[in-house]
């Protein structure tokens, strides 16, 4: 049985605050709730989530889609589960590829519109108008990824590659080049690239594709993500 091992945890959180902190502050606003991307923490600031995963209990465990020298720790801090299989989605339906982290690899993102707290565009209701078209969100335990990095003098230290919750899946390695390759062959499909040039949105191209292409490209996923503002 796995012991409870906090420290390496904790460590791992403090040094990305303080060596990643725009990686962080990503990361941490994804999860939180009212503009979450995939999994999230109900009810949570960035703050309350801080305090959250600092304080809870982490254990090591083996997991088949995490890799050495990539390190999974579990809690029982329980968040809403935000990644939903592609197949609830018509083959036509629009969906959008991001690059949230910027570490050069895509995946799938739908924003959903409840009609009531959602500030949504029309452009985005078009993508999925109604709640009701995502499956129902479900509790599920915390990971949290740890990996080494490189410090500008050198040196390395382990920090926070993501926190979320559910089981982690298969890494993305769908890039820029394979997303306009596929474009030129598909026969049916929708592909529109923008450019998002501002840093505090995003930083790179977002792609909108239909989900057919999106399953051609190798995806089986999308995260549910919150458009309100």
């Amino acid at each position: 049985m796995s012991m409870v091992d906090n420290t390496v945890v904790d460590l791992a959180i403090t040094s990305t605050i303080v060596q990643m902190p725009d990686h962080w502050q990503t990361v941490m606003n994804m999860r939180t709730d009212g503009k979450q991307v995939g999994s999230f923490f109900p009810d949570m600031s960035v703050i309350q989530l801080e305090q959250a995963l600092l304080c809870a209990d982490w254990e090591l465990v083996n997991h088949p889609e995490v890799a050495s020298p990539v390190m999974a720790y579990k809690s029982d801090l329980v968040g809403m589960n935000g990644m939903c299989d592609l197949e609830n989605l018509h083959r036509l339906s629009i969906v959008e590829l991001w690059d949230r982290k910027n570490c050069g690899f895509y995946s799938v993102e739908v924003p959903y519109y409840d009609g009531k707290t959602n500030a949504a565009t029309d452009r985005q209701r078009a993508l999925i108008s109604k709640e009701s078209d995502h499956p129902l969100l479900r509790e599920v335990e915390t990971y949290i990824l740890i990996g080494p990095h490189t410090l500008d003098d050198g040196t390395t230290t382990n920090v926070v590659y993501t926190v979320h919750p559910g089981e982690p899946v298969s890494p993305s390695q769908v890039d820029e080049f394979a997303i306009c390759k596929r474009h030129l062959f598909d026969s049916v499909h929708v592909f529109c690239k923008i450019d998002m040039d501002s840093p505090a949105d995003h930083a790179g191209a977002v792609f909108y594709v239909t989900r057919q292409t999106a399953q051609t490209l190798g995806f089986d996923l999308y995260k549910r993500r919150n458009d309100a503002s």
